[in-house]
Formats: C-alpha cells, structure tokens, sequence
C-alpha cells in the first residue's frame, strides 16, 4: 500500500498455521475472489525455500511457481529466527 497498491487489489490468508494450509486457504482466497491462478511468485525464507516449493508442487500441482527468497548469510538468519550465535 506504501508503494501505491490499492487496498481492494490486496487479498489476505490470515488462518493458516503451516505451509500446507497456507496453500490451501490462499487457493480458497483466490476462489471466492474469482481469480484461477495459473503462475504462483513463492517468496519465503531462504531455509524455507525447497520444502515450500514441494508442498507447493504437492498442494497446487496445476501452477507455474517461481520461488524466491531473500539472500540472507548465516548470522542475518540466525537473528531473523532468534537463534543463539556460537
């Protein structure tokens, strides 16, 4: 919205708990809004990149995914998930 996006062009997930349901709910989202996805942009964490490409791969076989994430070296992510350094 910062960036000049409207309100109404944004549609939010808010129930999942985990990567699967995430992926579930949002094609839920996408339904009720009358959008078929044909390509996904997966942004995640750079650990969590892979495993949500293959639940993705998984749960919504029938789309195009580019995944990404951010380039982020051992100690930005140890602090990004409040892990103790050595």
């Amino acid at each position: 919205m910062e960036l000049g996006v409207p309100d109404d062009a944004i549609l939010v997930e808010p129930r999942a708990t985990n990567t699967g349901e995430n992926i579930e709910f949002t094609k839920e989202v996408l339904a009720s809004a009358g959008i078929e996805a044909s390509s996904v942009l997966l942004v995640s964490k750079p650990y969590e990149e892979r495993r949500s490409y293959a639940m993705m791969r998984k749960f919504w076989p029938t789309v195009d995914i580019v995944s990404a994430s951010s380039p982020m070296g051992l100690e930005e992510y140890a602090d990004a998930v409040g892990m103790l350094r050595w």
